[in-house]
């Protein structure tokens, strides 16, 4: 990747060239620009992103896997979890494919198979990092006290919190990659006056649901 911000709040990214030096044929081995579990407002204007070895741009947050659960008080729910099955265990993606979540955060919890919602919207209380930094003990509040068994191995939690809440991708250059020109999961979208051609997937792909939710269905 050429250029990667990962747990940030309020990213812009203006003017910048991401294309092959002379007598090469790739920029970036990955995405040209990968924003990653950020918040606030990502502005993406004025770039030139040619020739990546995957998406140009792609905006987006990171699902977890439950590994185990523990219900710790009537309306508390303990789960340990840790990355997705499409991590792969080099340091890279170990740092940009972590989940990110902090006390106060909402999320849903979904069966793994159908991506059915089983708990819907609820709060972190609490969140502790384990020794193993890819994995997380987080307190999630279920106000449905008959419903905290639901949760189980191998369920997804899904950050609602951790996505920008609004994103201007304007009078860019997006060309000639080997995927998408823009993957964007946002609730806001200003997407406007951008170039895209010569691609190997979808021009523009706006999506509601983590990008690793929504590319394995």
């Amino acid at each position: 990747m050429a250029i990667l911000a990962h747990d940030c709040t309020h990213v812009r990214i203006l003017k910048v060239r991401i294309e092959p030096k002379t007598g090469l044929a790739i920029a970036a081995n990955a995405d040209g620009i990968h924003i990653a579990s950020c918040r606030g407002h990502i502005e993406v204007v004025d770039n030139v992103v040619v020739s990546n070895g995957d998406d140009c741009l792609n905006v987006h947050s990171q699902y977890a896997l439950v590994a185990s659960v523990d219900v710790i008080k009537k309306d508390i729910v303990r789960v340990l979890v840790g990355p997705h099955q499409n991590t792969d265990k080099t340091l890279w993606a170990s740092l940009f494919a972590k989940p990110v979540f902090r006390v106060g955060d909402i999320v849903n919890v979904r069966k793994a198979t159908g991506l059915d919602v089983v708990i819907s919207a609820a709060e972190i209380v609490d969140c502790v990092p384990q020794e193993n930094q890819e994995y997380l003990t987080i307190d999630i509040k279920v106000t449905d006290i008959f419903r905290q068994h639901i949760i189980q191995e191998g369920d997804i939690v899904e950050p609602l919190s951790a996505v920008p809440s609004s994103a201007s991708i304007a009078n860019n250059t997006f060309a000639s990659s080997r995927a998408s020109g823009i993957i964007l999961q946002t609730n806001n979208a200003h997407v406007d006056g951008n170039t895209i051609f010569n691609l190997s997937a979808v021009c523009c792909a706006l999506i509601s649901c983590c990008d690793n939710l929504w590319n394995n269905q």
